[in-house]
């Protein structure tokens, strides 16, 4: 939706600025002005950087007659995701222009494009703060184009609040005044009707987002309108739970993406791999992974069968060669079969080699798939930042992970553990972080207890399409922690409390998250929290782990005296201390298990 918001702005601008005088200092400023429009026209995304910077050199980085410059240098960094970076430059156009009636369209244009930046970040109050700040700013007839975008922004940002009343509101404007623009391209028809689409999906109005969305890929439209209707369809089938449809719209959506060359430009400017794909949801991991499943168990049948030939080439050779030194001193002919051989065993080996690379990229990239479930440091820090996770996978994938949610007034984590390890355990912790996810998202649900026991519905939900029965699943420590009150609930795993040198412990129920032969609710407790106390979270990977002199395992009761000795240091320097001592108790061995451990101080 962002790409229609600059691709608007651009369209709308061709026929205003021409009336505007734009207070050039010199031919040199003209020029730049000019390669700046033309770069970002373009995609040329680095050059418009570039340009920008030598023209406000200048002219200075707040004089009124940089103002186009700052504009499309903003529209820059927006379209390659740093709405930090582009809020800067509206905020300052939008205090220049705000005090000079002349420039009134361009005090609209930053306070509708602040209000984006603000939705993309997460700001919603500010985003509907700013564009109804520009709305009050326009009259339709007179700048009709421009008014659909801040309603079409306004829209989205109360859909995402919550706020059903204004988004409905919202979205009659849309559907009356959004396709009846004057004097325009369909750029502005396809537009309003991809935000029309999006705030019914925010809505849960799916089945009418398909039918705004469909509009626009029958139409004319261009490849970047192309791009958002695809996803609008892909999310509307995903939520309906029309897997292979959601799967055709999510293909044709890279599809479109990867044959425009946005992604490569983004790739390029941010400094990440090419083949980077940030997938958003559970159920697009989930996806993505069982066909990765697929693929992998394709490649290994592949494998097996050409190691089998293989060997059998290695035994026919070394037949040849023994009966060819037999008859050497025969038939000295025999060298030239030899030599033919080992030819032929080496090109094997090659391929050999070659295939179990592919295994092993294949393994990364589900990695990098896995880690997109993970909340990022950034969040972690924001809404924990006395706190730490010690996690060491096991394999390259893991069982084991790590999930928190932000509320309005506090903040849930939990650290989980999927029935075993690697590739498969893997598989198993996208499925429960899904459930996790929806049960506090889609089904508003606030004690652990409530959330564990939605979640381990959802998971036996999902593995009873299975024709055989499944009884994977997951053990948790859920915790929900608003100022000093701390909620607890867990499937198996127990939560510990250090408070003056001794271990405050609460046990969980005895029983998992998935199909199990006695099925109980799960209890929550609740605590309040006195100040210097330790709370932890952990799997069973590291009191499980075998090591020390005898080879035995760690244990509960040697970690709960390890934790108390640490206390004194900080919250940063436990993980570390953690890590040592794990690695120094493992020696030599073998790491038997993944290994998740969280630690919130108060």
């Amino acid at each position: 939706m962002k790409y229609f918001i600059l691709l608007l702005s651009t369209f709308i601008l061709q026929s205003t600025i021409a009336q505007i005088e734009i207070p050039y200092d010199t031919l040199e400023v003209k020029r730049l002005t000019d390669s700046v429009g033309t770069n970002l026209a373009n995609g040329n995304y680095l050059k418009t950087l570039d340009f920008s910077d030598q023209a406000l050199k200048i002219l200075g980085e707040s004089n009124q007659s940089g103002t186009f410059v700052r504009r499309h240098k903003a529209h820059t960094w927006k379209r390659v995701n740093n709405f930090e970076e582009a809020l800067k430059l509206y905020q300052v156009n939008y205090n220049i222009c705000k005090q000079d009636t002349g420039w009134i369209v361009e005090e609209f244009i930053s306070s509708m494009n602040m209000g984006r930046c603000f939705l993309e970040m997460g700001d919603l109050d500010s985003a509907i703060f700013y564009e109804k700040l520009a709305i009050a700013n326009l009259v339709f007839d007179d700048f009709p184009g421009l008014t659909v975008a801040a309603h079409s922004i306004l829209a989205e940002a109360y859909a995402l609040v919550g706020d059903s009343k204004n988004a409905q509101k919202e979205l009659e404007f849309l559907k009356f005044q959004g396709t009846r623009v004057p004097n325009d391209s369909e750029v502005i028809d396809d537009f309003a009707l991809i935000n029309i689409a999006q705030v019914h999906n925010l809505l849960g109005e799916f089945d009418s987002a398909i039918v705004y969305s469909r509009q626009v890929l029958s139409n004319n439209s261009s490849e970047f309108q192309k791009i958002d209707a695809s996803k609008e369809i892909y999310v509307s089938y995903k939520n309906l739970n029309v897997v292979d449809s959601a799967f055709k719209y999510l293909q044709l959506h890279f599809k479109l993406k990867n044959q425009t060359g946005l992604e490569r430009t983004f790739n390029k400017m941010l400094g990440i791999a090419n083949d980077k794909r940030i997938i958003n949801d559970s159920l697009q991991n989930q996806i993505a992974i069982n066909k990765l499943k697929t693929e992998n168990q394709a490649k290994l049948e592949l494998e097996a069968t050409r190691r089998t030939y293989l060997l059998l080439g290695i035994s026919i050779s070394v037949i040849f060669a023994l009966v060819a030194l037999y008859s050497y001193y025969k038939k000295r002919k025999s060298n030239i079969i030899i030599s033919k051989q080992k030819i032929e065993v080496d090109k094997a080996h090659h391929l050999l080699t070659e295939k179990n690379q592919e295994i092993l990229d294949s393994i990364n990239y589900a990695k990098r798939i896995q880690s997109a479930i993970l909340p990022p440091q950034k969040l972690l820090t924001e809404h924990m930042p006395n706190s730490f996770i010690l996690y060491t996978p096991k394999d390259v994938v893991a069982g084991d992970f790590y999930w928190m949610e932000p509320s309005a007034n506090g903040v849930y984590f939990a650290a989980a553990d999927c029935t075993g390890h690697g590739v498969p355990g893997a598989m198993v912790s996208v499925i429960c972080n899904g459930g996790l996810n929806r049960s506090v998202r889609e089904f508003q649900l606030k004690e652990p207890g409530h959330i564990l026991n939605k979640t381990r519905d959802l998971v036996i939900q999902e593995f009873e399409k299975s024709e055989e029965e499944v009884k994977d699943g997951m053990d948790i420590a859920l915790c929900y922690l608003e100022g000093n009150t701390l909620s607890y609930a867990g499937a198996n795993n127990p939560l510990w409390i250090v408070r003056n040198g001794e271990v405050l412990e609460t046990k969980a129920n005895k029983q998992p998250i998935g199909k199990y032969d006695k099925n109980e609710p799960f209890s929550s407790h609740t605590f309040e929290l006195q100040k210097g106390d330790t709370v932890y979270l952990f799997s069973d990977g590291y009191p499980d782990q075998f090591g020390g002199p005898k080879g035995k395992k760690y244990k509960s009761g040697k970690f709960k005296k390890f934790l108390i000795s640490i206390q004194e240091h900080s919250i940063e320097n436990q993980r570390e201390l953690l890590a040592e001592e794990f690695e120094s108790w493992r020696g030599n061995m073998e790491q038997i298990d993944d290994v998740c451990v969280i630690g919130v101080r108060i």
